[in-house]
């Protein structure tokens, strides 16, 4: 029975520590809840003391401004100009908050807008935004409101600067919204510095701009998109800007067109062997459509226009740059090669959040060859199309298949003039004469039938 007793014993024990178990199991778990619940009180009590502290800031500002004379109502270096911070940061109850002063001239469509209306600084708008970093986090406080004069409207001197900004390659064009503008005029007297939006018409407007020439710089930017800007009249480099920095007149309205377009996510220029498809590292430059000015010569001077080698595999990867067509010129004596295809037509349409790779077919150089690149009216390559390329005297009679590209090559030619022959099924024949003066390349369209 000693036997028994023991093990009774023993379950008995083991029962209590069973239990145990589960209660200290239990219990700590009661306790994570309430240690959560804590905690997320303490977060939450502490993001209400935030924000009532914002709020307290944003309305302290605001009395400040109300109480200020109307002509006093402006910020430094904004237009109205003031004495009151656009931006300032004020350290409470060990939090940091930014406070951001927007002031602005309204033109008020009760008396007509400009350039109708002549007066059109007919009061001012404030917008006070109060954020802080503390890991309590919160959405800003906002406070805003208008400031009128004694008069009906004010009649202070001072010119309007109108803005539109759009996007080139949308169809039908389309206005861009919500893009960033900063205004810069540091040599007018006070100094000009604003940044703002566009609204939901890609439009800004700023009323009582003061009088300056070629004064105001302005910058157009927009995350997703590329850029557009005035440019300073610079001798060298640009000598006749397509847009110089702006003029402002009194009682004038300066209006003013800027385009942006949207970033290609990349674009890949690959270089290979012909023959052997083995990848070649050569130099070349890479041209956009738009351009900033002319030069002296009256040339244009192009906004994008870099030079790049491809790595040791025969790429290099663009990125982020702007939707345009890019043409890509190649040095085929500096180099070393020539070109004897490529599988994309140039210039290349880069479009928006698109990933493309144009491949490019090289072979060693020599100095007389010709490429040509057979497309129909609509631009598009015509694969399959037969090429005949003959001298009179038939010293010279090669006739070869286009690839699938719409390309033919033809190499061994000597600077003389060679018949040409162009054809396909359904096609209007192509005949002219080429004179090969070094490496030609040379596109060329067929009408249907």
């Amino acid at each position: 029975m000693d036997w028994l007793n023991k093990y009774k014993k023993d379950i008995t024990a083991g029962s209590t520590l069973v239990e145990t178990l589960v209660a200290l199991a239990i219990f700590a778990l009661i306790f994570s809840s309430l240690m959560s619940l804590l905690i997320s009180g303490s977060r939450l009590v502490r993001a209400n003391e935030a924000r009532l502290t914002a709020t307290a800031v944003a309305n302290k500002k605001m009395e400040i401004i109300k109480n200020l004379s109307y002509n006093d109502v402006g910020t430094e270096n904004g237009v109205p100009a003031g004495s009151i911070l656009q931006s300032e940061v004020e350290l409470l109850n060990g939090i940091n908050f930014t406070i951001t002063t927007d002031i602005r001239y309204v033109d008020d469509t009760y008396d007509d807008v400009a350039p109708i209306d002549t007066i059109n600084t007919d009061y001012k708008q404030v917008r006070i935004d109060v954020t802080w970093s503390d890991p309590a986090g919160g959405m800003p406080v906002t406070l805003a409101t208008n400031i009128v004069p004694n008069a009906i409207e004010t009649d202070l001197n001072g010119g309007t600067l109108n803005v539109s900004v759009f996007d080139p390659y949308t169809n039908p064009i389309e206005p861009v919204p919500n893009a960033t503008i900063n205004v810069e005029a540091p040599d007018v007297i006070p100094a000009v510095s604003v940044t703002s939006q566009t609204d939901s018409n890609g439009n800004f407007i700023l009323p009582g701009a003061t009088e300056g020439i070629e004064a105001y710089e302005v910058t157009i930017t927009k995350p997703g998109y590329g850029n557009d800007r005035t440019y300073d009249v610079d001798p060298i480099n640009n000598p006749n800007p397509s847009t110089s920095h702006l003029n402002i007149m009194d009682g004038e309205v300066t209006s003013e067109y800027f385009q942006i377009s949207q970033l290609v996510n990349s674009l890949t220029i690959h270089m290979e062997d012909a023959d052997t498809a083995d990848p070649i590292s050569a130099s070349f430059s890479m041209r956009g459509k738009k351009t900033i000015g002319t030069d002296g010569e009256g040339l244009p001077i192009y906004k994008y226009n870099e030079f790049h080698t491809t790595d040791e595999d025969g790429n290099y990867e663009a990125t982020s740059i702007e939707v345009d067509p890019y043409q890509i010129i190649f040095d085929e004596a500096g180099e070393g090669y020539v070109i004897t295809g490529y599988d994309q037509l140039l210039p290349f349409f880069a479009q928006a959040d698109s990933y493309n790779t144009i491949n490019f077919y090289l072979k060693t150089y020599e100095p007389f060859t010709s490429l040509f690149t057979v497309i129909d009216s609509s631009a598009n390559v015509l694969a399959g199309n037969t090429v005949r390329l003959y001298t009179d005297d038939f010293s010279y009679d090669e006739t070869i298949v286009a690839t699938e590209y719409g390309q033919t090559f033809f190499d061994g030619l000597q600077p003389v003039t060679y018949n040409l022959h162009v054809s396909l099924v359904g096609y209007t024949p192509y005949n002219d004469t080429i004179i090969i003066n070094g490496n030609e390349n040379q596109t060329i369209s067929l009408a249907i039938q």
